[in-house]
This record gives C-alpha cells, structure tokens and sequence, in this order.
C-alpha cells in the first residue's frame, strides 16, 4: 500500500520513528574505550531536526523530542526563554508566565544533559530558576546528568538532582573547602540512592587526604560503578561491593588494598572489571575476591619497574581469574621513562590455563617486551575460540642520565620470572640478543590451531628466518588483521609478504594504505606489499575496467584533488542580492554558531 504525503504527516508513529533514527545520541564518556562519537555527524542531525522541526506543526513535536533529548551544555538548556541573553549569560529582562510554560515544555523533554560550561552561566540565573521552579525538579525528565562538578557554587545547581536520575558523574573539586562538598553530597543523597550507574571522581579527598565523600560501597541497587580516583579500598569496602546484587560492570582505580586470608565472595552478577594501580594493589585485589560470573578482565598497572615483587603478585592472580573469563585485556606502563625487559612466562602460564578466553590484548608501555618464538608456540592449542591476540609495545623515549630506575641500551640486565627470586646471585643474566621472536612457521601453526583468529598483533617476528616460499602452504586462514611493531631493519620484506598473502589472503587494510602516514614504518611497508599482492591476486580492480577499442580516444574520470567539475558549474555564477548566505545559519543557529535548541 502507498503512502501519501497527506497520510505520512498524519500519522505520529512514522513520523515518530523518522526522527528517531536522526537522534544525534549522548557525547561518549572519556573513561571508556568506546570510540568517540562523530561530532560533525552529531551537528549534521541536530541541524536537520531543527530545519524538521519547522516544516509543519506535524513534524514539530517529534523532531523536538530528539532534538531535546540530548543536550551538551546547560547554557542551551536557557534557549527558550527569551529573557536570557546569550551574550552575557545572565537574564535582561523579566520571565513571563507564558515563558516559564514554554520554557517547561522544552524542559520536560531534555534526558541527557551534560554539565560543561557551568561556571559560565552568572549566580543571578539560578537565583531566578529557583524562584520559579519553587520545588518541582527543572528538568522533571532527566535520566542522565554527566560532568557534574562539586565545589562551592553547586549549591545552586541541585536543582537538577532529581529521582528521575539513573545515570550520574561526579567530580568533586580537590581546591574546594570540605564543609561545600559536604553539603552538596548530601543534597544528593536521594539521587544517589536511586542510580543505577555512577562515575564517581573524588579529587578532593585525594588531595585533601579525608575519607571518600561519596560512598558508593554503600549504593546497593548499582549496576554499574566507575571509580575514577585512587580509592583506598578497606576490607568492610570490598564486602559491601561484592554483596551489591546486580552490579554487573565495575571499574576502579585501586589503593591500599589490603591482603586477606580469607577471600570475599559474592560478586554474583559482575561480568565486567577494570582495575587500575600498582601490580602489586591490582594482584590484592584479584586474590582477594572471588569473581565466579566474570567475562571481561582489564587491567592497567603503573609503576611496573619499580614493584617487582606486586609485580609477580599480580602474575600470580591472574591464575586465580574464573574459567568463565573470555575477553583478557592488560596494559603495562612503566612512569619512570626507561627502557625495561619483561619476562612473559609469568603472565602466560596462568593465561594458558584459561581456555575460554576469545580475545587477548596486552599492552607494554615504556617497556621493552619481546614474544619469544617459543611462548608463542607453547600457546598454540591453548585458546580454541581466539578471535584476537595482540602483543603491541610502544617505544620508550630517550631517557635522562642519572635516573636510577631506569636502565638504558644496551646494559644486559635481569628478568625474574614468578618463579625466581630477585635476591639470588645465580640468576644467569639475561640479553635481549638471544631473544628469538616468532617465526613464520610458528605463526602458521598458530592461525591454524585457532580457525577463528581475526585479528593478530605481535611486537616482532624473525623476518630473517622465512621458509622457502615453495614450502609454504595455502592456509586459507580468515584472519582479518596482521600488525608487526618492529621488523628487521635492511631485511627484504619481500618474501615474507609472498609467505603472509599465501596464509593469510583475507586481510583488511586501512584506508589511508598508500600515503606517507601509511608507509611511515616497516610495518606500513609491510602492509603496502600485502595490499598490491592482495589486489593483484583478486584482481579487482581489472575486471571494472573496459577494454579500450582500437580507435577510442583515452578518458580519464577525475576524482580526488581535482575533481571534474560539469559543465554549467565551470561559469561562475553570481548570487542574487535578495538571498542571504546565512538565512539558515541565522534563524537556526545563534551568531556564536551554538545550536538554538528552542524556539522557531
């Protein structure tokens, strides 16, 4: 059945449903490592919603309803009244009732908003929004408030916490005095005890050095927590958490952690745990609790060159992770600036041992790590359902003399093993020479034990060390992916390119392949060489082409930096006077180019 124009404006639910799939959606948070959210493609929907939501009073309401939905700065949240001046921020002129009930409409709609910009709007504003809000909630709807910042003026904006919230970020500022943030925490209380997820940042106890001002060990109806301060975690702390029934994502930057006999249980529905700090504060708390339903593991330890003993603690926890794990991430930075050696036995062996696991990815930070070729065959049947195994290292940057944590190339130095103790004289000493990193028959015996491996990252491999390109096989494997931090210098790349196109002829390739950014290392050459082989190989690129006829004159489409323009655009045409540029931007878009979210 057809729809008409007339039946199409008509009918709410389509109408509805359009405006749905414009929802530029919330800003993504900063502590997660989803990827930003497109801020052109944000402005590009609002922008079409506002210009929706003028077509027709049909069209109006919908359009509004997303376009309020999200709002990233309390500043728009005033738009609709007219007594503000966006200018100064303040209001010039009285409040009429019609506006406060135009100002509530706009109001009722708003679910996301993030607190940026807040100092920006004068005292005066929140006295006025008090008086007329008396004490109903300004915004009765709301279900996210983020970026929050406590400190002594946020007295005025409590207004906002509402039981409407289930989302809420707090950051309480270290300079502010103890008896503001009190005061402000406590106005929050009923808000905070109906959240169902809370970032919390508590600067002002880390720089003050007093107690935590949020509890959120007592916030039994969480689901998820973000603690993003170093939160010194007692004992009572860690029973209370793990008692809280449905918390299912937490993330916490541990201290303090203290070592207990006996191991907390509980944690019943916790599927997801991000710890950061110190190896040895991140092995504590993993020993000390017992995490039956975890899925997802992070981790990401600092000072790892100068805690060798938590660092073979935190080794050694990793054995006591659930066999229900499957994701396994861990990053290892070392904040002092050197160049370290990291033995990897300590870290695979209890990682072996956890056969359900579908991704791995570890990163060294300032630390040296080299993936022997026979760690890497030892694990060769040790993951059947591996989707992704990355080692990546980043390079360490000149270090300064005289530092005495750090120990420069090329010092042959020791690595200790979980099973070593560093105060034995007899540990043979260790030279990253004879490090020998995986071969191509070792990768190739690697993909095929794990059919599903998509994605592959390793800090080297022995280029020198390639086969005879006649013995390799057609593995046919569907990896994705292949990354190499760093390959031989002055070594032809060329074989093993012919080897890797032969096991692996699926991969994917960026889309800046072929650029200067593209080839600005060995690996990019690498991927430069798997690419034309790949392109030659399928020949893609001969079957869209035509065969040119003996007579036919060459053509060439232009594209790129010099696109063919048609013909009637190769005058230059002149716009009339009557028509302004800016007529959109203008009625739309205030002259500061920020969204006007109200009034049309």
């Amino acid at each position: 059945m057809s729809v008409t124009g007339e039946s199409l404006f008509s009918n709410a639910r389509i109408l509805a449903t359009i405006s749905s799939h414009l929802d530029p959606g919330p800003l993504k948070p900063t502590y997660t490592s989803e990827p930003p959210a497109d801020e052109g493609v944000r402005r590009e929907r609002q922008r079409t919603l506002a210009q929706l939501a003028i077509v027709c009073r049909a069209t109006s309401s919908p359009a509004l309803d997303v376009l309020w939905k999200h709002i990233d700065s309390f500043h728009h949240v005033l738009f609709p009244l007219p007594a503000y001046d966006r200018q100064t921020l303040m209001f010039d002129d009285e409040i009429t009732e019609a506006d406060w009930i135009r100002f509530k409409a706009y109001g009722s709609r708003v679910r996301t908003l993030r607190m940026t910009d807040i100092g920006r709007v004068h005292a005066s504003v929140w006295m006025i929004l008090t008086r007329w809000s008396l004490h109903d909630p300004l915004l009765p709807n709301l279900v996210r408030l983020t970026d929050f910042t406590i400190n002594a003026m946020s007295m005025c904006y409590t207004m906002l916490f509402t039981p409407t919230i289930r989302h809420l970020e707090l950051t309480t500022d270290g300079s502010s005095e103890s008896g503001a943030i009190r005061m402000v925490v406590r106005a929050a209380q009923a808000t905070l005890s109906h959240v169902t997820s809370l970032v919390v940042d508590d600067q002002h106890s880390v720089s003050k050095g007093v107690p935590q001002n949020v509890a959120f060990w007592t916030l039994d109806q969480l689901e998820s927590l973000v603690v993003k301060h170093k939160a010194p975690l007692t004992l009572a702390a860690m029973q209370a958490l793990a008692s809280v029934p449905r918390l299912q994502r937490l993330t916490v930057h541990v201290r303090e952690v203290p070592v207990v006999d006996d191991r907390v249980t509980g944690f019943a529905s916790l599927r997801n745990l991000v710890l950061e700090g110190t190896p040895n504060d991140i092995g504590n708390f993993i020993m000390a609790t017992v995490l039956p339903s975890l899925v997802s593991f992070t981790g990401n330890a600092y000072d790892f060159c100068i805690d060798r003993q938590g660092v073979l603690r935190m080794q050694e926890s990793f054995g006591s992770l659930p066999p229900t794990l499957r994701h396994f991430t861990a990053s290892f930075r070392c904040t002092c600036n050197g160049e370290h050696f990291s033995d990897g036995e300590g870290l695979f062996r209890p990682l072996r041992a956890l056969k359900a696991l579908s991704s791995i990815a570890l990163t060294y930070s300032l630390i040296k790590f080299t993936l022997e070729d026979r760690r890497l065959r030892a694990a060769v049947d040790a993951w059947p359902s591996l989707t992704a195994f990355e080692v990546i290292t980043l390079k360490p940057t000149p270090l300064p003399h005289g530092d005495s944590h750090c120990i420069p190339m090329p010092m042959t130095i020791r690595v200790y093993s979980s099973d070593e103790d560093e105060d034995e004289d007899d540990t043979p000493p260790f030279n990253p020479l004879d490090h020998v990193p995986p071969t191509l028959p070792t990768l190739a015996a690697f993909a095929r034990a794990h059919p599903s491996l998509e994605r592959l990252a390793l800090p080297s491999i022995d280029v020198d060390a390639v086969p005879d390109i006649a013995s390799v096989p057609l593995l046919d494997h569907g990896l994705r992916t292949i990354t190499v931090g760093e390959l031989d210098k002055g070594v032809s790349l060329w074989d093993f390119a012919l080897a890797l196109d032969l096991l692996f002829p699926h991969l994917d390739f960026d889309s800046d392949m072929g650029t200067a950014a593209g080839a600005r290392d060995r690996n990019g050459e690498l991927q430069l060489l798997l690419r034309a082989l790949q392109t030659g190989r399928t020949g893609a690129h001969r079957v869209q082409a035509g065969r040119l006829p003996p007579d036919a004159e060459i053509r060439f489409t232009r594209q790129g930096k010099y696109p063919e323009s048609p013909p009637r655009a190769r005058a230059r045409l002149s716009r009339p006077r009557s028509m302004s540029r800016t007529t959109v931007d203008a009625e739309e878009y205030g002259s500061d180019h920020e969204p006007r979210y109200g009034g049309y």
